[in-house]
């Protein structure tokens, strides 16, 4: 009796891990969805030339496990590519693989100060947006959720 309930209880506790861990991988596509849209809102609101976005690298465990809400501003002199706020994905999900077109000197400057393996999903005033996307794994539980920007709409959605 003690061992079938050691047993279920056992079962019940991966189980439960488990749901937690695609919990975290769902929540992480959905914060980045909302944040990406919410940079589009700020960069329509913005006057041009300012651009929003966000910053990942797919690559080291460490650097793939955050990510960056970025600001270009070419008026600047200095530190016209600035992030304005980092996060941390939750229960180790990381960024797997990440590719967006360039926006040219937006792209290309960030890219000089964060460093040449950092994609950036840039939105700007008109409504457009660099095209793209991002794979977010949890490989806890070998699951993956892609987020995919449209260029010319700046619609972003979870896949």
């Amino acid at each position: 009796m003690l061992a079938l309930i050691t047993l279920l209880t056992v079962g019940s506790a991966v189980a439960l891990r488990n749901y937690w861990l695609r919990q975290s991988l769902n929540k992480s596509a959905a914060e980045l969805v909302t944040e990406m849209r919410g940079m589009q809102q700020r960069a329509m609101a913005e006057s041009h030339p300012v651009v929003y976005g966000i910053r990942v690298t797919a690559g080291s465990v460490q650097s793939s496990r955050t990510w960056s809400i970025v600001r270009f501003d070419p008026r600047k002199s200095t530190g016209k590519c600035k992030a304005l706020e980092e996060h941390e994905f939750p229960g180790g999900v990381r960024v797997s693989a990440a590719s967006f077109t360039s926006a040219g000197t937006a792209t290309d400057e960030c890219r000089a100060i964060y460093g040449a393996s950092s994609q950036f999903a840039l939105f700007f005033a008109r409504g457009t947006a660099t095209a793209g996307e991002l794979t977010l794994t949890s490989p806890s539980v070998d699951g993956a959720r892609q987020v995919e920007v449209a260029g010319v709409t700046g619609r972003v959605e979870a896949q």
